[in-house]
């Protein structure tokens, strides 16, 4: 099924691939979301056609609005919360802007946290502080 709307002069269907591409660039310019990667690949790998199966869905309503759901990969330290908001608005407003459909919902799945080497390093090279603090003692 497409989403669709209708002008004075007929109606505009619009398929899902093309909703995906519009997701795909708004995921490329994020800092702290990417999409899954399928079982047995490295999390590196980005937007791999089967990742793009598998992460992304678009379905439309009876009415033509799109429906986005989306399974992605988080950055370790990340404020979801804000960021998914962020997110969500950016691909309905995106969509809209460049296909004149509405967007219903943008669901977000994350599904794993990952964690850039960089970091992994600082987190296993600095020591971490102790208080020695005996539980025993009142």
């Amino acid at each position: 099924m497409n989403g669709y709307y209708t002008t004075e002069n007929g109606r505009v269907s619009i398929a899902p691939n093309i909703l995906k591409g519009f997701v795909v660039k708004e995921l490329e310019g994020s800092s702290c979301f990417r999409l899954c990667a399928t079982r047995g690949e490295g999390l590196g790998e980005y937007f791999s056609k089967r990742s793009l199966e598998n992460s992304i869905r678009v379905s439309f309503t009876d009415s033509g609005r799109a429906n986005i759901g989306l399974n992605l990969q988080v950055l370790f330290g990340t404020r979801i919360r804000l960021k998914a908001r962020e997110l969500q608005g950016r691909i309905a407003r995106s969509i809209t802007l460049g296909t004149g459909l509405d967007v219903e919902d943008v669901a977000i799945t994350v599904d794993r946290v990952y964690c850039e080497p960089e970091i992994l390093d600082d987190l296993v090279s600095t020591p971490t502080q102790s208080n020695n603090i005996d539980l025993d003692e009142g």
